[in-house]
C-alpha cells in the first residue's frame, strides 16, 4: 500500500467517524473504500467493524451520561424499540 492509498483510507475513516457521531452509517463510506482498494470482502468487513468500536463505545458513554436527563417514558420507549428490532431480526433472519 502506498502513502496515497493509506491517506485515502485514513480520510474515509475520519469522515465515517464524523458521520457516525452525528447520525451513524459511517460504514457506508469505509466498507466500499476498503473494497475499492482491493481488500477481500471478509477482511474489509472485519476491519470496518473493529474500526467502529471506539466510536460506538464513546457514543454509548456520552449517551448514557445525557440519557439520565430524558423523561422515563422516553427511555422505556427506547428499550421497547430495541426489543422490537431484535425480535424482528430473530424472526425474519
Amino acid at each position: 500500500m502506498d502513502p496515497g492509498e493509506a491517506l485515502a483510507i485514513l480520510s474515509a475513516g475520519a469522515a465515517a467517524g464524523g458521520i457516525n457521531a452525528v447520525v451513524g452509517c459511517g460504514s457506508l463510506i469505509t466498507f466500499p473504500t476498503l473494497l475499492a482498494f482491493g481488500f477481500p470482502p471478509a477482511i474489509a468487513n472485519v476491519s470496518n467493524n473493529v474500526g467502529m468500536v471506539p466510536g460506538n463505545v464513546s457514543g454509548g458513554l456520552l449517551g448514557a451520561r445525557y440519557g439520565r436527563r430524558l423523561p422515563p417514558a422516553v427511555l422505556r420507549l427506547f428499550v421497547v424499540a430495541v426489543g422490537v428490532i431484535c425480535a424482528a431480526k430473530l424472526i425474519f433472519f
